[in-house]
């Protein structure tokens, strides 16, 4: 990455472009699997330089959450050819179900779409099929969010534990 184009903490700044090696050094999966994600349509590069020789693919920020999805999505037991089934899902069930908000579940190959549409109701879909389904699994859109605000609190607590104690050993 160009230095120049980073802040002081090594966060990506907007408009920021990120080569491949930049996108594997962040999402942690290999260079080929990224090249990969993008011959299956998986990832679409925000931007193609090719010359004669080859093509150079860049990637922005929303590339970059998009390769930690699919990295995270793979690792949890779902396939290629299933993530190419939920990103049309996704993009289809967002669109005609004016969803607001929403949480993708993903565990043991499955993965669940909770949201709330326009109207404010609970709204739940099999990802993979992109049928509606009549409960979740993971319980209620306001139980899912808690769930996750309580984790995310947990988390929190635990970070700032640990930074105490490297406080008091250094």
């Amino acid at each position: 990455m160009d230095k120049k184009k980073r802040n002081d903490r090594g966060k990506i700044q907007k408009g920021q472009m990120l080569s491949i090696g930049d996108l594997t050094a962040l999402v942690g999966a290999s260079r080929r699997s990224i090249q990969y994600w993008v011959e299956k349509g998986l990832l679409v590069p925000a931007k193609v330089n090719q010359n004669q020789e080859r093509k150079s693919y860049f990637f922005d920020f929303k590339n970059l959450l998009q390769a930690r999805l699919i990295a995270d999505m793979l690792e949890s037991g779902i396939g290629v050819e299933k993530l190419l089934k939920i990103q049309k899902n996704l993009k289809e069930i967002g669109y005609s179900e004016k969803l607001r908000h929403g949480f993708l579940m993903i565990k043991g190959g499955h993965a669940e779409l909770i949201g709330k549409d326009e109207r404010g109701n609970d709204r739940y879909f099999d990802m993979v099929t992109g049928r509606a389904l009549l409960f979740s699994t993971h319980g209620t859109y306001r139980a899912v969010k808690k769930m996750l605000d309580e984790e995310k609190r947990v988390r929190k607590l635990l970070e700032d534990q640990e930074q105490e104690l490297k406080t008091i050993t250094v």
